[in-house]
């Protein structure tokens, strides 16, 4: 999608990156306002990774999933380098 978007100059917004090899599909080259194609991280999974299972189990359970520890400061990394440009709750409450 990302290529597409770029070949075509079109708008894009990728959300719920859930993984540090997602994050090198964004750059910072430009403020945001220039931005066409922009990403999300929702809190989760900026907060827990995969370890916290054994201890919080079915109340840490999002989709995407939560990813290990790499992926969890992979997607900080880039939060902090701007290419992520936007963090969301994800609040959706099912029963």
């Amino acid at each position: 999608a990302v290529d597409l978007a770029k070949k075509h100059g079109t708008r894009l917004h990728i959300l719920h990156i859930s993984t540090a090899k997602e994050t090198v599909l964004f750059d910072n080259a430009l403020p945001l306002e220039k931005k066409k194609i922009t990403a999300e991280a929702c809190i989760h999974h900026l907060w827990f990774c995969d370890a916290d299972y054994e201890k919080l189990g079915m109340n840490i359970k999002w989709n995407p999933a939560i990813k290990t520890a790499t992926d969890r400061a992979g997607i900080w990394q880039a939060l902090l380098d701007n290419r992520i440009d936007v963090v969301a709750t994800d609040h959706a409450p099912h029963t």
